[in-house]
Formats: C-alpha cells, sequence, structure tokens
C-alpha cells in the first residue's frame, strides 16, 4: 500500500492502525509478469522511505509490446511519489521525472495519472513546464528526450525512461545523473531494440551487462556490483489483451516486416544493425573447449575423411587472406557426431597489415607449432580466389604465384570452400548470403561455439561485422571485422550437412498481488 491518510499539521501519513485509515483506495491488479517487479519495487520503496541506503540505480523493464511494462512502471512511479512526498535526508519535496521521446507521447501516462488519482490530489501545469504537483509536496514533471542535451537539469529522485529504445544514449546518461544526488531510481521501460534502428543499440549493450552481473552472481565471482537489474514482461501474460488476435497479429507483423517483428512481437533481444551474425548470442555460443566432457566426442578426424578425401587431421582452419588489415585464421575441433556436428573455433590467428602471404605462413607456423598445428595435423580450407592462377599480383607477393601456391609451399594442405568450379574452370566461393545463412543456422541451432580466451578477435566481429546488399544479394561490409567471419565460414560450408533445398530465411535488415493508492491523505 502506498499513501493514506495525510496530516498537514505533522507533514506525514497517519498510522491506518491506531490513527486513521483510508475509506477508499484505488487497487491496481497486476498482470503476472509485472508482479516480480512491483514487489521489487515495494522493498526499494521501503528502504527510501525509512531512508536507508539502496545499491540499485536501474532498473530495466523490458519485453514485447502491450506486455506492460509502461503501466507497471508508470504506477510504481506515482506510488513512490504519493508514498514519500519529502525527502527523509533534506526535507525537500521528492522529485520525479517521466521522459518520453516526443512530447506527443505523453498522452498515455496522461490518463494514467486521471484514471486512477483523483483530481483533487494534484495540481496540473501545462505551460511552461508540463508538471503535477501534488498537494502534500512532490512533483513529477513529464520531459521529452528531442534535446538529449536538455535532460541536464539537476536532482531527480524517481526517473522513467518510457521506450529508451527510440532516444540517445545521451539522454539517458544526462537524466541518470540526475538521480545520483539522493540514490535515486531510474526504470527503464523498454521493447527491445528494432534491428533496422541503430538508437537502441545502448540499450543492447546496456541488457549485455546485466546479464553479466548475473552471471557472475551465479558463479559468485566478486566484482564491482553493476548497480542494475532486469525485468522481464511478456504480453502472453496480459488477460487484458485479446491473446487470439495477438497472435494473428503477430503472424501478419513477421510477414510485413521480418525485420522487426521478432524485438517487437516476441521481445527478442538482438543487437541492432544489419548483422553478419544475426543469431549469435555470446551467453549460449562463447564457452572455452572443454578438456574432457562426457559424451562430447571428437569427430575432427571422422569428419573431415567422411565430408572428402583429403587424410585425417585433428584440426581444420578457416584462411581468409586480405592485406587490409590482415590474414586471418580460425581453427576448429569438431565434436558430436558426422551426422550432426558441432564447430568448436578453439583458437585464432591473424597477422599483421604489411604481412606478405609468406611471412604469415612462416609466422603462422612458428605460433602453431606450441599448440600443435603442424602441416601434418592442420587443413587449411581458404578463400577460394586467392587459389587463382595469377590472382595475386599485389608487389607484397612473389611475381606469378597465387596465395595457395604459396601455403603449399611451405608445406601445409589447402583446399577451397568447395568443388564448384565456374565458366573459368577456377573453383569459386560460395556466395556471402548463402555461407552467412548456413553460420547463423549452426548458431541457432547451437552447433556453433567460440572459445573467449583463444577466440577474442572472432567473439568480436561476431557482435560486430554487418553486411550490405550490393547487385542484390547480400555481402559483408568490407571493414576489419569482415575477414575473420569469411575465415570462419569456409570450413563450416565445406564440411557441415545441409539440406537440398534449404530455408534457412535471413538476418535482420537494417531477445495476484496488488498496489493501492491512498485515496485521502
Amino acid at each position: 500500500m502506498a499513501g493514506g491518510t495525510w496530516d498537514n499539521l505533522d507533514h506525514r501519513f497517519l498510522d491506518p492502525a491506531t490513527e486513521h485509515e483510508p475509506e477508499k483506495s484505488a487497487v491496481i491488479e497486476l498482470e503476472e509478469s509485472q508482479v516480480p517487479y512491483t514487489l521489487w519495487f515495494a522493498e526499494q520503496l521501503a528502504d527510501f522511505r525509512e531512508g536507508y541506503p539502496r545499491d540499485i540505480s536501474l532498473a530495466l523493464v523490458a519485453g514485447d509490446r502491450r506486455a506492460g511494462k509502461t503501466f507497471d512502471a508508470y504506477a510504481c512511479q506515482i506510488a513512490a511519489l504519493i508514498d514519500v512526498p519529502l525527502l527523509p535526508t533534506t526535507g525537500l519535496p521528492a522529485i520525479g521525472w517521466t521522459v518520453s521521446k516526443t512530447f506527443r507521447e505523453r498522452a498515455e501516462l496522461d490518463d494514467l495519472i486521471t484514471g486512477y488519482v483523483p483530481a483533487h490530489f494534484y495540481k496540473h501545469q501545462r505551460a511552461p513546464d508540463h508538471r503535477y504537483t501534488f498537494v502534500h509536496g512532490s512533483i513529477l514533471r513529464n520531459l521529452s528526450a528531442d534535446d538529449p542535451d536538455s535532460l541536464k537539469q539537476g536532482r531527480v529522485d524517481w526517473l522513467l525512461y518510457n521506450e529508451p529504445q527510440k532516444m540517445q544514449a545521451r539522454g539517458i546518461v544526462n537524466g541518470l545523473y540526475g538521480t545520483s544526488d539522493q540514490g535515486g531510481l531510474c526504470t527503464l521501460a523498454a521493447n527491445p531494440p528494432t534491428p533496422a534502428d541503430t538508437r537502441g543499440e545502448w540499450l543492447f549493450d546496456l541488457k549485455e551487462a546485466i546479464d553479466d552481473e548475473m552471471k557472475s552472481q551465479a558463479n559468485r565471482r566478486r566484482r564491482e556490483p553493476l548497480g542494475a537489474v532486469y525485468f522481464n514482461f511478456s504480453s502472453k501474460d496480459n488477460t487484458k489483451i485479446d491473446q487470439p488476435a495477438r497472435k494473428r497479429v503477430g503472424r501478419l507483423a513477421t510477414i510485413i516486416d521480418p525485420t522487426n517483428s521478432s524485438a517487437e512481437g516476441n521481445g527478442e533481444w538482438r543487437r541492432p544493425g544489419d548483422k553478419a551474425c544475426w543469431e549469435f548470442d555470446r551467453y549460449r555460443h562463447v564457452h572455452a573447449v572443454p578438456d574432457v566432457a562426457p559424451g562430447l566426442r571428437d569427430v575432427t578426424r571422422e569428419l573431415v575423411r567422411e565430408r572428402a578425401e583429403w587424410g585425417d587431421w585433428n584440426f581444420v582452419a578457416g584462411v581468409d587472406f586480405d592485406f587490409r588489415p590482415h590474414i586471418v585464421a580460425v581453427i576448429y575441433r569438431v565434436f558430436g557426431s558426422i551426422d550432426d556436428p558441432l564447430f568448436w573455433a578453439v583458437d585464432e590467428f591473424a597477422g599483421e597489415r604489411s604481412w606478405t602471404v609468406k611471412r604469415w605462413i612462416e609466422e603462422f607456423a612458428g605460433w602453431g607449432e606450441e599448440r600443435g598445428f603442424t602441416p601434418g595435423t592442420l587443413l587449411m580450407v581458404g578463400d577460394a580466389s586467392s587459389g587463382w592462377p595469377g590472382r595475386d599480383s599485389d608487389p607484397k607477393l612473389e611475381q606469378d604465384r597465387n596465395a595457395f601456391e604459396t601455403i603449399e609451399g611451405a608445406g601445409w594442405t589447402i583446399v577451397p570452400p568447395q568443388d564448384h568450379r565456374g565458366k573459368t574452370g577456377r573453383a569459386r566461393n560460395p556466395f556471402v548470403d548463402e555461407r552467412l545463412d548456413l553460420l547463423n543456422e549452426q548458431l541457432r541451432r547451437d552447433r556453433l561455439r567460440l572459445d573467449p580466451k583463444r577466440c577474442s578477435w572472432l567473439v568480436e566481429c561476431a557482435r560486430q561485422a554487418t553486411t550490405e546488399r550490393k547487385t542484390g544479394r547480400r555481402k559483408l561490409k568490407h571493414d576489419k571485422y569482415a575477414h575473420a567471419i569469411d575465415a570462419a565460414s569456409y570450413p563450416i560450408w565445406r564440411l557441415a550437412p545441409r539440406a537440398s533445398a534449404p530455408d534457412r530465411g535471413g538476418p535482420p535488415m537494417v531477445s495476484v498481488p496488488v498496489r493501492r493508492f491512498g485515496d485521502d491523505f
């Protein structure tokens, strides 16, 4: 319960058990997914009321559309301003901000106040500042994040951002600093950012940081507390909406706009932007390769023999040749079964920008010998175009020699990703979009994992690499992140079993208790 009967002389709520019990109250019924956040908020409010120190500065409440995030977060904010109108430490009025992307989006919030709080509890001012001043002292301001720097306005105790995924990170930071004066709380009522809108990438980073914090706590690792928590809301628990209609709309939305439907309709978290590895999730896919794992059988040698007559190899490396920024190799072991292999990236090696292929293979050989990667244990699957006769006329290379010849001349075995040859008779790379489809299929099925210590650059590339449309087909954007993804895709294309007519889709273009308000002061 928040509020009660207010004593104007003593500036406090009367004790309902001994002094005066409110004659009536406004009851807000909650949906199931709203309960955890509300109970947690009640504890925070109780500590705030008593002046106890708190160790949480930010709460992220997120989920799909129509899950009731804004309603619950706003109701909790109003409850806090009604229940503790004056700061227990200073006696100053408690201040709340509710921030929307634009002033036009605040109508929903105004409706919540007028629907649940009696009109005589507050004074409503629309200009020059849109605010509600409660009769016992607290203040609720309704602000816009259109100009992020306008949120540098001093102290705020209860700060709520409505749909912050539409806002710039600077606007969030400017408001967040205002909560530090008196240990206030910032709540973000958000949908996961849509893949096409890169403004929300900061929100994805925040969600990852909170997940890291929860993981470290579960593993009992000591680290500096982040001071943030996450609560998931789901429209499936919302009894106030037509659930069959919700499902129909979701199916139609996926057909009309597959780019954004997973974030808005299903509450899925994916890094915004036209990402190359759109199925990548570092919590599912980034794991150290186990030394011993019951039931996890190494089938690298067996799989290579099955898929091609290349002999026995302990490791398979994908290699992409590029002088700007580097030549890079991604090294795999394969586990499980040859019918359903699990590709595990166990190491990586990137050259320097100035290295020729000859220099790169010399450095690779010295580095690899310490790790057991030798010409007799490791098979390379390389960019097919680097094996064309006369392909590399770069002055850094030996005249009339291509990269494959240089690699083979050093005693290593290297093959193209596929045997298919074009009209010229040369081995041809699979199309980039088809390779990315297959790579992401392995990620979706959890059949691709990356060792975090030995493949840190590949992990970063999986997070950051993007694509673009050229000549009607999707290609990797040519930047420093692209080449490790290329290298990683070649062995998978060569070795992964595929259906004869796969339909792998494509990447997104650019995952009751009640609260009561006291009715009389």
